[in-house]
């Protein structure tokens, strides 16, 4: 009896295990089709409607395209590096902060996302998107790259400096720190060693 219960025990439990792994596998399955027919959907739509706001703030000038390139190129790189890094200090003790940091890194990057898959795309949206910059927005491609690449340099200087700042005044508190716990000086410590003038007790 006792082994007859133990078996139906066990089945049960491999019975529950494989519901819970096809329940797993069920979900990850629609996951991946989820993105992937978002991903078709945006390839087409997201580098055509990029193209055409980015038009629609250039006008057609150069310079419009270019100011605008150097913008969104710099901050669009800046601001999501600072925010990494930040996320990634306080990932152990504010995981819920370093998530929310994580996040707001992804959606400052999108705007340079977006024109990379304009540049490097090879569907019919980023061939399109192409089309529409060379015309839109002259200048507003190259001016991003350089844009990127000037925020990108910036930030790690930005952060290697501040780095270095802190190493200093962490060394410097510690240097104070030792100096306030060492002794005093002997000549304000120790008690007076002058001897007692000697007396024979005569008259």
């Amino acid at each position: 009896m006792n082994a007859t219960k133990d078996t139906g025990s066990s089945s049960s439990g491999l019975s529950d295990t494989a519901k819970t792994w096809l329940h797993r596998a069920i979900a990850v399955f629609v996951i991946i089709a989820i993105g992937i027919g978002a991903y078709f959907a945006l390839s087409a739509f997201v580098p055509r409607w990029w193209a055409q706001t980015v038009g629609h703030m250039v006008g057609r000038q150069m310079w419009g395209g270019v100011s605008l390139g150097l913008t969104i190129g710099f901050f669009g790189t800046a601001i999501p590096v600072f925010l990494l890094v930040f996320a990634a200090k306080r990932v152990k003790k504010h995981p819920a902060v370093a998530v929310i940091s994580g996040l707001l890194a992804i959606a400052a990057a999108v705007p340079n996302l977006m024109t990379l898959g304009i540049v490097v795309g090879t569907g019919l949206g980023a061939k399109a998107g192409r089309v529409v910059m060379d015309v839109e927005s002259p200048g507003f491609r190259g001016a991003s790259l350089i844009g990127a690449i000037a925020g990108l340099v910036i930030a790690i200087a930005i952060m290697a400096y501040l780095g270095v700042n802190r190493r200093k005044r962490a060394k410097a508190k510690a240097a104070k720190a030792v100096g306030a716990g060492s002794p005093k000086s002997a000549t304000t410590s120790s008690p007076d060693q002058t001897p007692a003038p000697h007396t024979d007790g005569t008259s």
